[in-house]
């Protein structure tokens, strides 16, 4: 998503907007609005179903899903492409040392892929977010793990999934009969295809940062926090699937394997 849709995001973010449902209904009650009570109603009912069961993670579930890893592992790959997302800048800038997020992983298991794969570049493709870009703090994190600088690409100007693919191509101009690995969070693989693919890019999906365990139950712990935090996240990849189609930046509103 690109700074405008992060904007738009917050005020339609289920939390948000529960959020606001609960204040506007408690404003009602006290101005005796007959409305009121019913959307007390409402957001309660929605508070006990998203606590109780885990319908993030049923949202999720079908996304992370979608492209499984490579296996077996190509013999041979030409490089390896690392989306954005998973560094904050700001603390960076502060702490003048690289900080990561929830979806390290996408880091972490980029350093297993480069020295699997030694001898090609290491693409990074994150743009601004702070003072400092995304690709400044991945060019911190991957001189202090050791890797060497000489084979990694960093491309800073991308504010979105479309832009790293768009920037990333005109970057490096792969040809049609080369294999690159696609490395980004499962629940935003099939987000991250349809743009690359829309970009005229074929490449190799390599999930990693999984959320769930791979299939749907109909259990799950009461935990407000988490399940709310993970309705959150399924909603916005579902919403911007939806909002990639519908813009023309996705190939498919719902991108699999081919």
């Amino acid at each position: 998503m690109g700074p405008i849709s992060h904007v738009l995001f917050w005020f339609f973010r289920p939390s948000n907007l529960l959020a606001l449902v609960v204040v506007v209904g408690v404003v009602g009650s006290l101005t005796r609005r007959r409305w009121a009570n019913r959307l007390l109603v409402l957001a309660t009912v929605a508070v006990i179903v998203i606590t109780l069961f885990p319908v993030g993670t049923w949202m999720l579930v079908p996304l992370e899903n979608r492209f499984p890893a490579p296996s077996p592992m190509p013999g041979h790959v030409d490089g390896i492409i690392v989306l954005g997302g998973a560094v904050r800048s700001e603390l960076t800038a502060i702490h003048r040392q690289p900080n990561l997020n929830e979806h390290a992983e996408r880091m972490t298991q980029a350093l297993v892929l480069a020295r699997r794969y030694p001898d090609v570049p290491l693409v990074f493709t994150g743009g601004n977010r702070s003072e400092i870009t995304e690709s400044d703090v991945a060019r911190m994190f991957f001189q202090e793990q050791g890797i060497d600088m000489s084979r990694v690409v960093l491309e800073d100007k991308s504010h979105s999934t479309y832009d790293n693919a768009v920037f990333t191509k005109e970057l490096l101009k792969p040809r049609s009969d080369q294999v690159w690995l696609l490395v980004t969070s499962a629940y935003h693989m099939p987000r991250s295809v349809g743009a690359f693919r829309k970009a005229g890019w074929r490449v190799v999906p390599y999930p990693v940062d999984y959320l769930t365990v791979g299939h749907v139950s109909a259990a799950g712990e009461p935990d407000f926090g988490r399940n709310l935090h993970r309705f959150d996240d399924a909603t916005r990849a579902w919403l911007a699937l939806i909002a990639y189609y519908v813009t023309g930046k996705s190939d498919a509103l719902l991108p699999g394997p081919r």
